[in-house]
């Protein structure tokens, strides 16, 4: 049997990472119910240098996701960033988390996330993975399908797709590109 311990005794605090690469409203509908479950929910921008084809640097996903939050006046909520070289759960174990969320949307997600949380089951035994659906709307909404779906629509096409502050750094990109 496992031993819980209630890292941080004063709040509930829990981690929800990703690339978000962009943030879409799947993310940020998981993100607004997660600040029904916890006092506070902490966004980590994952980052691997390593690997290529990221659409937004780090630090201009994590201005996004400040700028939705922004919006949206979610003050229980913080943004972080973090290279890949360290372990999530390591994160969540400084920060006093006690749960980890984490999204699904199929089948296949879910099989990669089970993985994953067992893994960390074994690494940080005190904390829980959480997993969340986004609502019926924002269920087929992912990062990668908004990336392809600006290359061949532009700004516009992904309007109803992400969070209004995304939805403007896409248009500055327009711009730019």
């Amino acid at each position: 049997m496992r031993h819980y311990t209630n890292q941080s005794k004063d709040k509930s605090i829990a981690v929800y990472p990703g690339s978000f690469d962009p943030i879409t409203n799947g993310h940020w509908d998981i993100i607004e119910r997660a600040t029904y479950l916890f006092d506070e929910v902490h966004v980590l921008v994952a980052h691997n240098s390593s690997k290529k084809g990221a659409m937004f640097e780090p630090a201009d996903r994590v201005n996004m996701i400040e700028a939705a939050r922004r919006d949206g006046t979610k003050e229980h909520v913080f943004v972080h960033s973090m290279e890949s070289t360290k372990a999530t759960v390591d994160f969540c174990t400084e920060l006093g988390a006690r749960a980890m969320i984490r999204g699904l949307r199929t089948v296949t997600d879910f099989d990669a996330e089970f993985a994953l949380a067992i893994a960390n089951m074994g690494l940080a035994p005190h904390i829980e993975t959480i997993f969340m659906v986004p609502q019926p709307q924002n269920h087929f909404i992912s990062s990668s399908q908004v990336r392809e779906i600006f290359k061949l629509r532009g700004a516009e096409g992904i309007k109803s797709l992400v969070p209004d502050a995304v939805y403007w750094q896409f248009k500055e990109r327009e711009k730019g590109a």
